[in-house]
Parts: structure tokens; sequence; C-alpha cells
């Protein structure tokens, strides 16, 4: 069971967040105002005309909504079905077309959901805003008897395709040597270990404040300031949190949540990114925390160690380190996760970073989302300028990446684990005759507490 946000490929923006309630497809949902997780409060404009949009087993409904007083409890029904309880901690979102308006539910003690057989028409109803019970008509494929007037597109989950579709000028490219492919003086790897020692003292921190309630938005913003706290400027990316479904990273997806984004949930999984630029020298990390224990992401951890124990031998020899990322999504498989590398621009699981002079160590402002689009727009100038003044593909290590390997890259490994993802990202030193980890800081396991106490 899976919830799911969509964004249509580059450069277009997201239309809507919706949800998948389950492989039957439809829900019976009781909500109540009280659950903070569930705020109340609907459009201006609700009313019988208003449209609203549901996600259901793969197929996006919109229709109208109407108020339905007499009725306590939602009721989406499918014929046949015998009646089940949905587990708790299940997403549910529905919002307007437009996205001006959406609300995440969880199940819980005060929000239930099952699939039942219903009588009569097919209809859902949402007893949950200022006191009032609205239902939506909507049937399987139709709305109030009527015809579905709109889909929404579903976030897709693919695999990078081998061979990777590459033509004569790529495959030239991603072969060049650029002036980032060279050892490091100890000056530099000691400002490099500065910048991520400083990057994981954020997410730790930010993991220890995190607790269900939390919004992305608000966590986002948390580690900005801590950072700023801590004499920064600006960061190679925006702080990104990532909670429950969007840690899949679904198919060029993954970034900082606009808005207030998802609210933390028990049991969710959290993906905390930040990547601070510290003396000139770059910080560029990802740690992974749930709430609660979870035994299903423990191993996926566990295999990501595994995954991080074998990798610098993999670099450090200029065959095999042509074909890293064909051996990673080999590793992935052959443990039973996917490759999130398609939620990234160029499908890359790692990239190079740089000592930025002065002036881009202090600069604070991004590209503006609507003259560049959402990818590029939280990406800090001195890195794009740096990126595509080197022809962008020797500096991202993604299926097109077959030059040298020596310098120091940013390595993100994510995986796609059924309900959520994981992933570590860390700063590698590649010389000529070895590679290593700048440190071992990444491997520290934490476990937030509902109650929002760090393990």
């Amino acid at each position: 069971m899976r919830v799911v946000l969509k964004r249509l490929p580059l450069p277009v923006a997201g239309l809507v967040a919706t949800a998948v309630l389950t492989a039957c497809g439809l829900a019976h949902l009781t909500a109540a105002a009280e659950d903070k997780r569930n705020p109340p409060g609907g459009p201006s404009d609700w009313g019988r005309d208003l449209t609203l949009c549901f996600a259901v087993h793969g197929n996006h409904h919109c229709g109208s909504a109407v108020y339905d007083t007499g009725t306590p409890a939602i009721q989406i029904v499918r014929p046949g079905a015998e009646e089940t309880r949905l587990p708790p901690d299940t997403a549910i979102e529905v919002g307007t077309p437009d996205g001006t308006w959406h609300r995440r539910y969880v199940t819980g003690p005060n929000i239930q959901a099952s699939i039942g057989p219903g009588s009569g028409d097919s209809i859902a109803g949402l007893s949950a805003y200022a006191g009032l019970d609205v239902r939506y008509d909507l049937a399987e494929g139709t709305v109030d008897s009527r015809a579905v007037d709109k889909e929404i597109p579903m976030p897709t989950y693919t695999d990078v395709p081998f061979p990777f579709p590459a033509n004569a000028l790529q495959r030239w490219i991603s072969n060049r040597r650029t002036r980032s492919a060279r050892p490091l003086s100890a000056a530099e790897i000691a400002g490099f270990r500065r910048a991520q020692a400083l990057s994981f003292r954020c997410a730790q921190a930010a993991a220890a404040q995190l607790r269900p309630g939390w919004t992305e938005g608000r966590t986002q913003e948390w580690m900005a300031t801590y950072l700023r706290d801590h004499g920064v400027k600006t960061w190679l990316h925006k702080p990104i949190a990532a909670f429950a479904e969007r840690t899949l990273a679904p198919d060029n997806e993954w970034g900082p949540a606009r808005g207030e984004g998802l609210t933390l949930g028990e049991s969710d999984v959290a993906i905390l990114d930040c990547s601070p630029i510290v003396d000139g020298y770059t910080g560029d990390i990802a740690y992974t925390v749930s709430v609660g224990p979870n035994p299903e992401l423990e191993r996926a951890q566990q295999f990501l160690s595994r995954l991080r124990s074998e990798l610098p031998a993999r670099f450090v020899d200029p065959e095999r380190s042509r074909t890293v990322f064909e051996w990673v999504t080999e590793q992935m498989t052959a443990a039973g996760y996917q490759n999130a590398a398609n939620g990234y621009i160029g499908h890359v699981f790692g990239h190079r970073v740089y000592r930025h002079g002065r002036l881009a160590a202090r600069f604070p402002y991004f590209p503006p989302e609507r003259l560049f689009g959402y990818e590029l727009s939280w990406h800090s100038p001195g890195f794009l300028l740096n990126v595509a003044s080197r022809l962008v593909l020797p500096e991202e290590l993604g299926p097109l990446h077959t030059g040298p390997k020596t310098g120091i890259w940013a390595i993100e490994p994510h995986i796609r684990v059924g309900t959520f993802g994981a992933k570590f990202e860390e700063l590698l030193v590649v010389d000529d005759d070895r590679a290593y980890w700048l440190d071992d800081i990444s491997q520290r396991r934490i476990i937030v507490s509902p109650k929002g106490e760090q393990r």
C-alpha cells in the first residue's frame, strides 16, 4: 500500500498531491478534527460545485463534492468487496485539481479506514471540515454517474535502462578528464572534512528535534536556520526533508518540499539532506531515520552499509570504475531493492563537489523557479556554474559516466524499499591508488520516538 506524489517529467512541475488507498482501491474513512495530523478547514469556496481529486488504485479521478450532514463517515464503495479495515498509518490525500488546496490524512485512533461493499451508488464522504460531513460522489471511473472529466498522472518508479541510451557526443563528453579529476591536497581534504562534519551535525540535530506532527517545510527551515547559526551563508542545494512516500524519490521528483509538504506521522521514515558551504568547501550528506523501530529500514541500512564498504575498491580500479553505476544497480536488484536514480536529475547516484571562491561561498541567492524551473531553482549558482563549465556529464556519476574518477565525490545510493525509500550520502575521496570515506559519521543510527525522543 503506497501513497505517492507526482510531478510531470522535466521541466513541468507537479499537478496535485493525491493518494492510492489499496489494491482494491476503495475505502471507508471516519475523521476527527482534533487529530493534530488531520487539521480541519476546507477550501473557502467549499460547496456542491467544488471539484476534488482522489487516486484510486492507479487511476486518478476528479469529481464534484457535496454536503451530506446525515452521513457520519466516508464511504467509498467497491461493489462485492468484504468489509476490511485498513492498517494504521495509511496516508490518504485529497485535493483540488489546481493544487490550491489539499489535505493529508493518516489512519490511526481518530481516523479509521476500511474497504466495504456499501449500498446503492458508489459514494465517498469526508467528515472533517468545520464540523461538516462532506460526501464525494465517486464511482469507479464515474463521478455522480457522470464520466470522469479529468485524470491526474500517477508517479512512476522505473528502472534505469541498460545499456543506457546515449549518442556518440554524450559518450565522448562523459569520458573527458576535467580539472575536477585530480588528487586533493591535505589542506583541501581537511576543508571538505570540516564541511561534512557540520553537515552531519545539522542532520543529527534535526533528527533529535523531529517528531510526529512536524512538516517537511518546517524541518527544512529548521536545518537552514541551524546552518546559518553556525556561520553558513549558502549551500550547494537547499535543505531537503522527505517524509513517508516522498522518500521513495518517484521519477524526476527528488528535491525540497514546496510549502509545508507532508506531515511526519508515527512509524514514518524520513530522509534529511543538507549541503552547507563552509569556508568555500562543500559538505553534502543525507541521513535516513525512522519514527520508532523499523526492522525493514534496519535491513535496508545494513545493505547500504555493506554497499558503502565495497564501493571504494570499485573506484580505485580504472576498469571496474567505468561500470560502477551498473554494479551498484545490480547489487540493489540482487538484494530485492530498486535503484531510485530515476528520481534524480541525470539518473545519478553521485556527483562531484567543489571548493568555491569567496563570492560563490557567500552568495545567498538561488535561481528563480519561474525562469529556470524547479530542478535548477534549489541548486546554488556556484554549483551550477562549476558543473556547466565542465560540461555536466563528467561531473555526474550516472549511467553515462565512464571517465576518470579521481577527485572528490558526494556518493548517494538511494533505494526504494516497498512503501518507503532509504539512502546515505557522504564524501568519497579518490586518489590514484586508493579511495576512502572522509569519516564514518554516517553509520550512526538514529530512531525518533513518537514522543520526539532521540534514541
